[in-house]
């Protein structure tokens, strides 16, 4: 019996460890992603170590929402964490706000915005993040821009994919089943 527990705690442990994806590589490289720029602009030139999304900018005479956003359909579970830079010309941060967004449809992912940048805060703020997304749903980086008064930029970097190994599960399922066939022998003997 202690051998049975030692050797589920083993698995719990290596299953506890899991696999980390660092940058826009593997499964979440750049390719794999979807561009949705509206009238600003997303830069890849520096992937897989860092993005870059830049607002829009029209200089209209009324202010128009705009999204440029960049995102991918998780195949697998994961905590995300990533640095970001963000950078504005614009009057005060609140018209070009940056973030992530997560949504369990595409077409969600405008209400999936999640704020970063603070409203009030400077016109260059900096910061990390933690996002744990669920296989099936949708996550990615979006700035927003009232198309008036100057673009902000932002800048991923630091990105870090923490996925679950999938061997980690098999073997788990192979030691519990080793040691359970251990047991029996032995008290069968």
């Amino acid at each position: 019996m202690k051998r049975l527990l030692f050797a589920a705690a083993l698995c719990c442990a290596s299953v506890a460890h899991a696999g980390l994806i660092s940058g826009f590589n593997g499964p979440f490289s750049v390719g794999n992603w979807t561009s949705s720029p509206d009238t600003g602009s997303i830069s890849t030139v520096n992937a897989p170590g860092a993005l870059v999304l830049t607002s829009g900018d029209e200089a209209l005479l009324a202010p128009a929402l705009a999204f440029t956003s960049f995102y991918i359909r998780f195949g697998t579970d994961a905590t995300v964490s990533f640095s970001w830079i963000y950078d504005t010309t614009d009057s005060e941060p609140f018209n070009d706000p940056f973030g992530y967004v997560l949504a369990d449809t595409e077409a969600g992912l405008l209400d999936g915005f999640g704020q970063l940048t603070d409203d009030a805060g400077s016109l260059v703020q900096s910061g990390s993040s933690m996002v744990v997304v669920s296989t099936g749903q949708y996550f990615g980086f979006a700035i927003q821009s009232d198309k008036l008064g100057g673009p902000a930029t932002a800048t991923v970097n630091g990105l870090r994919f923490d996925v679950p190994e999938p061997g980690s599960l098999a073997l788990l399922a192979a030691a519990l089943a080793a040691a359970a066939a251990t047991t029996r022998r032995r008290r069968a003997a």
